[in-house]
């Protein structure tokens, strides 16, 4: 068990997220893991220490057991970070982009958390634009390319699949996905010859869990 509250880890995210500049975050990376890997594992036992009441998708208590906007907000804004300044790309921040998004993954599974994200998306909270950035450096991953070689391939992003598997759960979830015009589901359809197992699983259940809704299987 962590010596950490959670509100106290939460303020250490935001605190990475505020770090001004790029190098900080790759220089700090050790303390930005821990941090991250605590969160992680607080979460987890938050969730099993609360199933029952995490079931129930119409209370409203479950804010007071995890204030998953701060979280949000706080995992969004260090992955932008990130992202906008391709230091993604640095192989050393693997391990931090994959517990980030396991945060993601994990919370989202409690379906009143994937309700949450999915309507902060849609109010504004956190900006469209942030989602679509980091759905997107898993979507425009290229199988062919990058596995051909059989080499080993530098993939941080592997588990987003499994992010929008959760997300597609709920109804506007599905449309933030299922939109023609955003080109997401081909993307999805292409991750299915990955040889990393989560991105190939992750991309076929959120496929298979879009089928939930009979009116787009349009492609």
């Amino acid at each position: 068990m962590s010596d950490y509250s959670v509100d106290d880890l939460l303020e250490g995210l935001e605190a990475i997220a505020n770090i001004p500049g790029t190098n900080a975050l790759i220089d700090n990376q050790t303390d930005i893991l821990a941090i991250l890997q605590l969160l992680n594992n607080s979460i987890a036992d938050i969730i099993e220490n609360n199933s029952e009441l995490l079931q129930d998708t119409a209370a409203t208590i479950f804010q007071s057991v995890l204030d998953s906007k701060r979280l949000f907000l706080g995992i969004f804004a260090y992955l932008m970070k990130l992202c906008s300044s391709n230091a993604d790309a640095d192989r050393s921040l693997y391990d931090c982009i994959n517990v980030a998004i396991s945060i993601l993954v994990n919370i989202t599974i409690v379906e009143v958390y994937a309700v949450n994200l999915v309507q902060y998306i849609s109010d504004g909270t956190i900006p469209l634009s942030s989602f679509e950035t980091v759905i997107n450096k898993y979507l425009d991953y290229n199988v062919q390319l990058n596995e051909s070689n059989n080499i080993n391939v530098y993939d941080p992003f592997n588990q987003i699949g499994n992010l929008l598997c959760n997300i597609c759960r709920i109804e506007d979830g599905r449309k933030l996905i299922l939109l023609q015009s955003k080109g997401y589901v081909p993307k999805l359809l292409a991750q299915f010859n990955s040889t990393n197992s989560n991105r190939q699983r992750g991309s076929i259940a959120t496929v298979r869990t879009c089928l939930f809704d009979k009116d787009i299987h349009w492609y």
